[in-house]
């Protein structure tokens, strides 16, 4: 397997907490194209962190790029909701620019 994944695997045996972990996972998956494992990493993220967004953003990324275009949406419109809450609103109109390119 790929060693940072690993470094990040243990990094959430030691904190369950640890979000960026979860999120770093979904990264490395992404960059190796093993978008299934990418996508149920960001989702795992999401579940553990419902308010961090860069997991929605790339989360929906990663959708669009494994043309899943319904799992995309609803990471996205999930994602602009989090960032509105947030007052966050260039992630909400990055999000929402991907949502329209769909």
């Amino acid at each position: 397997t790929n060693p940072n994944i690993e470094v990040f695997q243990k990094a959430i045996e030691r904190d369950p907490g640890n979000t960026f972990a979860r999120y770093a996972i979904a990264m490395e998956y992404r960059k190796l194209k093993q978008y299934d494992e990418s996508l149920a990493a960001f989702a795992d993220t999401s579940e553990h962190d419902p308010n961090y967004i860069s997991a929605y953003q790339m989360g929906g990324q990663t959708a669009v790029d494994a043309d899943r275009k319904e799992l995309a949406r609803e990471m996205l419109e999930k994602g602009i909701e989090v960032a509105r809450e947030q007052g966050n609103d260039h992630a909400a109109s990055e999000m929402t620019e991907l949502l329209d390119s769909i």
